[in-house]
């Protein structure tokens, strides 16, 4: 255990990089060969383990993404040094992470910093990908068949085989985790206003993905077509089972 805990904070060490170019504090990467760039959720993830090492730095991973954020409150997956980034997002866990740090830390300039960012790339989640407006998200479909959505994090999953647009059980189950994040944040700023509808949004998103997205039958809960076919495929990412009790 010794062993494996000292390899992880090397893997950890080695993947954190400093300042240079267009990203302005320090910031990680899952690994320096091949994707070498940043990454959204890979960093997210990376700031849950820097939380238990150094919180500060944790941060700077978190505020790496957020300043990478556009005009009109997208996040692209894919942030280079040189500043060119990616056409697509990924999962929206950005407030988790941020709660997350901020529980370690205390710091709510982080959080005030961070609050304005998280609403507008929710806002962007919400009315970018949701094309039949029924309030449920779908992710984006590639042309590539070996790649039909990257910014599933799924990305070869053979959920997308048919390269159909789904009302997607874990894009919007992670949309709801993150409105109910986001209102804690609000909350914890006095921002009651913004707290409340965060938190009603969320029960909202949540009572959707229950009404829509359960089949009784398999007891299970599963993507769904557009014109609202089950697609009965039982691959969602590992740890969405364990997310999906704690929906309001």
């Amino acid at each position: 255990r010794d062993r494996l805990l000292k390899k992880c904070l090397s893997v950890m060490k080695v993947n954190t990089l400093s300042p240079e170019g267009s990203i302005g504090q320090c910031w990680s990467t899952p690994d320096r060969v091949p994707h070498r760039h940043m990454w959204l959720w890979d960093s997210v993830f990376h700031s849950l383990a820097m939380n238990l090492v150094d919180p500060s730095l944790s941060w700077e991973f978190l505020k790496s993404v957020l300043d990478a954020q556009r005009p009109d409150g997208m996040i692209p997956h894919m942030i280079a040094v040189d500043g060119r980034t990616s056409a697509i997002t990924q999962p929206p866990i950005l407030a988790w992470g941020v709660w997350q740090n901020y529980l370690e830390t205390g710091g709510r300039e982080s959080l005030a910093y961070a609050l304005p960012r998280l609403e507008a790339y929710l806002e962007w989640d919400l009315a970018a990908r949701d094309q039949n407006h029924n309030g449920l998200l779908e992710w984006y479909i590639e042309g590539d068949v070996n790649c039909r959505s990257g910014e599933s994090g799924l990305d070869n999953s053979p959920r997308f085989d048919e390269a159909l647009l789904l009302d997607a059980v874990d894009f919007s189950t992670f949309a709801a985790l993150d409105m109910g994040y986001l209102s804690r944040i609000a909350g914890e700023l006095g921002e009651a206003q913004r707290a409340g509808a965060w938190q009603a949004r969320s029960m909202a998103l949540a009572q959707a993905i229950h009404a829509a997205l359960w089949d009784e039958e398999d007891g299970f809960y599963y993507d769904r077509t557009l014109d609202g076919r089950f697609v009965r495929v039982r691959a969602v990412t590992g740890f969405l089972p364990l997310l999906l009790p704690d929906l309001p």
